[in-house]
Order: structure tokens, then C-alpha cells, then sequence
């Protein structure tokens, strides 16, 4: 694939933190991202490789980064636990951005290679331009810490308190995997073979398609639908299911 330069922007604060923002505005600047860096590949299944092949530079608000990508070596925190990603940029090398996926983590897992790689995507572009722009001294200080996010599995988190930080790194992942409006689309499409009972409702999908009626669904089709939906877009049909009830394309069993 032919190497790129993103080029993208959200609101921000002088200092170039993102503001705070509904999902919404996280979808539609992930599906930005994701018709940029895959191209005419961008309805198919999100290949990692292949993106962080094409995907070198990006420019976010203005600021420019160059990316390194590594697949190939695990990668432990602070404390040196496993985790399956780490999106980092270091104060002794301006403007770069390094992403690594932790092969021990998600070993024969595509899928979870696939989110763990929107993931950390998503910590580069909305939390390293902050930090790429602090290490140039713009705020007339140098920090000597590198800033660092990571993507842990199996429950290590025990914190309360809402990280929003990771929650806008998962809601870039889940529409840069499955945008609302290609994952309504083929929703529709898989659920019209299945025969699956739909109503016209608005939703924050695709404009003017119906949604599935749960009141009045076939479980086997809908299992079907659920499986391949997820096949279509390469995740798990547990990550299926979510994306449709975020973008509110299947109703309530009860209403």
C-alpha cells in the first residue's frame, strides 16, 4: 500500500489536549481516519499491517508525528505485567510516536490484534499530540518522562474512576473497526437474507435504513446475522453485538 499522510483535527485546547466529546463526534472523526488510511480498502476488514505499513506521518491539529510500528516484541508497563499494546512517545525523539502490539497477547487472535491496534491508534492521535507538542517546548518547560498509554487485558485495572482517556481510545477503535454507516449498511443487507423483522426507526447509523425489531425476531437468524456481521467487519460477534446496540440499530426485546 502506498505510504500516507493523515490528516485530520478535532477541538482542542491551546495546549492541544482534545476537549471533551460526545461519541458521536469520535465516530465520524474515526471514520475520517479510516477512509484516509485504508483507502478503496476502507468497507473491508481493518488489516493491521497493511495500515501501519501505509500509515507513517500524520498531522493532528497542526502537529506532526511520524509513526514506528512494532509487531514483533512483547511489551510489559511499568510494573512489568504483560499488556497487549503500548502507545508511547519519548522527549529524545521529536515527533515520534511508537505503537507496539504485545504478540504474546494476542497470539492467533486477528481480532483481538485488529482492537488492540485501533486502540492504541486511537491513543496516538487524540492524547501524543498533546505530548509531541509539550516536548517542543511550547509551554516554555521539557519534560524528561515519556508519555505512555496501554491497552491491559484480563481485569488488572481495579480503579473506579471513569479513565476517559481510555474510553475515547475505545470508541475510536470501535467505529474505526465498524463505522456506523458501512456496519448499518451491512447489517441491513445480512438481516433482509435472514428474513429478520426490521422498522423504520432513526438511529445513528445510515440515515432512512430500518432497524432490527427484537419484538419480533427469529434467534436463529439473528444469531446468523450476528456471526457474519461480525466476519464482514473482522471482530467477534460479542463486538458486533455492542456496535449495534451503540448505534442503536436493534430495539429492546421489551418496549
Amino acid at each position: 500500500m502506498t505510504q500516507i499522510t493523515l490528516r485530520a483535527a478535532y477541538p482542542h485546547t491551546p495546549d492541544m489536549e482534545p476537549r471533551p466529546m460526545k461519541a458521536q463526534a469520535i465516530w465520524a472523526f474515526a471514520d475520517t481516519v479510516r477512509r484516509q488510511v485504508l483507502g478503496s480498502m476502507h468497507r473491508g476488514p481493518v488489516q493491521p499491517r497493511a495500515v501501519a505499513a501505509r500509515l507513517k506521518a500524520a498531522v493532528i491539529n497542526g502537529i506532526a508525528m511520524h509513526f514506528v510500528w512494532d509487531f514483533e516484541n512483547t511489551v510489559q508497563d511499568e510494573r512489568r505485567h504483560q499488556v497487549a499494546g503500548l502507545c508511547e512517545h519519548s522527549p529524545d525523539e521529536p515527533g515520534q510516536i511508537m505503537i507496539s502490539i504485545n504478540p504474546r497477547e494476542v497470539a492467533d487472535r486477528p481480532d483481538l490484534e485488529r482492537s488492540t491496534f485501533g486502540h492504541e491508534l486511537g491513543h496516538g492521535l487524540y492524547d501524543m499530540p498533546a505530548a509531541v507538542h509539550e516536548r517542543r517546548g511550547l509551554r516554555m518547560e521539557y519534560v524528561s518522562e515519556a508519555s505512555r498509554r496501554y491497552r491491559r487485558l484480563g481485569g488488572q485495572e481495579t480503579s473506579q474512576e471513569m479513565d476517559w482517556d481510555e474510553w475515547r481510545a475505545n470508541e475510536f477503535m470501535g467505529a474505526f473497526l465498524a463505522p456506523p454507516v458501512a456496519f448499518h449498511q451491512c447489517l441491513v443487507r445480512l438481516a433482509n437474507e435472514h428474513g429478520l423483522a426490521m422498522l423504520n426507526r432513526p438511529s445513528l447509523g445510515k440515515m432512512g435504513l430500518p432497524i432490527i425489531d427484537m419484538r419480533r425476531a427469529d434467534i436463529d437468524a439473528l444469531e446468523e446475522t450476528v456471526d457474519r456481521l461480525g466476519e464482514a467487519f473482522g471482530v467477534t460477534p460479542d463486538f458486533a453485538r455492542v456496535r449495534m446496540r451503540k448505534y442503536g440499530l436493534i430495539t429492546k426485546q421489551k418496549e
